[in-house]
C-alpha cells in the first residue's frame, strides 16, 4: 500500500517545491528589477549633486570677486544707503552659510 501512494505523494511534493521554486525565483527577479531602479535613482541624485557642486562653486567665486573688488558708486551714496550696503555686508556670509555644502570628489 505505501509502495501506490508513494508515486502520487511525490508528484504532490515535486509540484509543491517547483511550485515553490518559481515563487521563489519570481521574488528574487523582483527584489533585483528593485535594486536595479534604487541604483537607477542614487545615479540620478548624484548627478544632481555634481551640478550642484559646479554651481555652489561658482557662486563662491562670483561672490568672491564682488567682494574684493571696491564698488565705484560708493563715494556717491549716501548715509541710508551706507546702512543699507553695511546690512548686505553682515547678511552675507550668514546667506552663504545656509548654502548647501557639497564635497568635490
Amino acid at each position: 500500500m505505501s509502495q501506490s501512494a508513494s508515486p502520487i505523494t511525490q508528484r504532490v511534493q515535486s509540484s509543491s517545491s517547483s511550485s515553490i521554486d518559481t515563487r521563489g525565483k519570481h521574488r528574487i527577479q523582483a527584489e533585483v528589477k528593485r535594486l536595479e531602479q534604487e541604483a537607477r535613482f542614487l545615479e540620478e541624485e548624484l548627478e544632481q549633486l555634481d551640478k550642484l557642486d559646479k554651481a555652489s562653486t561658482k557662486c563662491k567665486e562670483m561672490l568672491s570677486n564682488v567682494e574684493t573688488r571696491p564698488d565705484p558708486l560708493l563715494p556717491l551714496l549716501g548715509d541710508c544707503d551706507m546702512m543699507i550696503i553695511a546690512t548686505l555686508e553682515i547678511l552675507t556670509p550668514i546667506l552663504i552659510c545656509c548654502l548647501p555644502e557639497v564635497s568635490s570628489t
